[in-house]
């Protein structure tokens, strides 16, 4: 049987058309959507630029997964 996250997982990637982009780099899109989704429910939904622009894939931030605003 299948962990629930994976299922989760499998359908975000499948919902947002990813499935060319590379496993981590969805991974990434995964937690920050799910992350700021707690904050403001359906504003990634509709604003896709803005998860582009949150997920950030650089050596420089390699180790960075998010943002965080006050």
């Amino acid at each position: 049987m299948r962990n629930l996250l994976d299922v989760k997982f499998d359908k975000f990637v499948e919902d947002f058309n990813l499935q060319e982009r590379a496993e981590k780099a969805n991974w990434r899109r995964f937690v920050n959507y799910n992350f700021f989704s707690q904050f403001q429910p359906g504003r990634l939904d509709t604003d896709a630029n803005l998860l582009d622009q949150i997920c950030v894939d650089s050596l420089e931030f390699s180790q960075v997964h998010g943002a965080f605003f006050c």
